[in-house]
């Protein structure tokens, strides 16, 4: 990916498999960085703990910058540069602990992509409703069963598994 292209992040949720990178990434724009390898400014989006990780960053000598924003998500839209609008929806991954997580809808150029992020086993949460030119489904956490009837009532044209478990169902 051509790094001046990105101008924004989105995180569904804090575990580390989904934001372990996001350290790195946030390197590209401390303090005593310069612009040859990474865009003029970046949006960061999280649904919690944007203290812990700006500390977390503090910890690793890698201050922050004004290049580098990072915002929490609330349900709803929440990102609309003209080109490009996300909504948020909840979704229950982590509803245990009372942490938010989230699933995208990613709209431009016409089309509707429906990132789902990790969700409760049984899929009860799984966004079913508008028309998606695309969905991009996790499948690690629940039965295929379950997922194969949230997609069949969706009205989608596509379907792209990720995140796929080793556990079999």
């Amino acid at each position: 990916i051509d790094m001046a292209k990105i101008k924004a992040g989105f995180i569904t949720h804090m575990h580390p498999d989904h934001v372990d990178s996001l350290t790195s990434f946030s390197k590209l724009y401390a303090q005593f960085t310069n612009f040859i390898y990474a865009p003029a400014s970046v949006d960061i989006f999280m649904p919690s703990g944007i203290d812990a990780f700006k500390s977390w960053l503090d910890a690793l000598n890698l201050p922050m910058s004004d290049r580098m924003t990072i915002t929490k998500i609330n349900e709803g839209t929440f990102y609309d540069d003209g080109n490009l609008k996300v909504t948020a929806i909840p979704t229950e991954h982590m509803k245990e602990i009372g942490q938010p997580t989230y699933a995208f809808v990613f709209e431009a150029e016409g089309k509707k992509v429906l990132f789902t992020g990790d969700l409760a086993g049984d899929f009860h949460d799984f966004p079913i409703g508008d028309h998606y030119d695309l969905i991009v489904c996790e499948l690690a956490h629940g039965d295929v069963k379950s997922v194969e009837r949230c997609v069949t009532e969706s009205d989608c044209e596509r379907v792209v598994f990720y995140h796929m478990s080793t556990d079999p169902f």
